[in-house]
């Protein structure tokens, strides 16, 4: 079994690498948050598409992200620092919105991440 194999829907190491890189080279900063947010939380595009700025938060010390998941249920998730970074750039100074949205600034809702008015 190679390490470039893709397993169920899960993306293999090397192929995550690969998404990774690109969205690195993005010149949408939006593009690098979404897959560390996928790939690196486990995330759910849902979840990812719904996560907003005043959704990260300090306990215990470590920076935390409130996921809004299935059924309303909600969790906090450890922030690792490549996901901080990531999530520090597509912020930039903003104090209130989504985390990841379109080039134009709207928001993005639904699984199939459609851009959406923000408002």
């Amino acid at each position: 079994m190679g390490s470039n194999r893709v397993i169920g829907t899960r993306l293999a190491h090397l192929r995550f690498e690969a998404v990774l890189d690109a969205a690195r080279e993005s010149d949408n900063p939006f593009d690098l948050a979404l897959v560390a947010m996928l790939g690196l939380l486990g995330l759910r595009v849902l979840e990812a598409g719904q996560a907003d700025v005043e959704d990260v938060g300090e306990e215990h010390g470590h920076r935390v992200l409130l996921v809004h998941g299935k059924g309303g249920k909600e969790v906090l998730v450890p922030l690792p620092p490549a996901v901080g970074r990531a999530a520090n750039q597509a912020v930039a100074d903003r104090m209130a919105g989504p985390y990841c949205s379109t080039g134009d600034g709207a928001g993005w809702t639904g699984t199939a991440l459609s851009p959406a008015p923000l408002g």
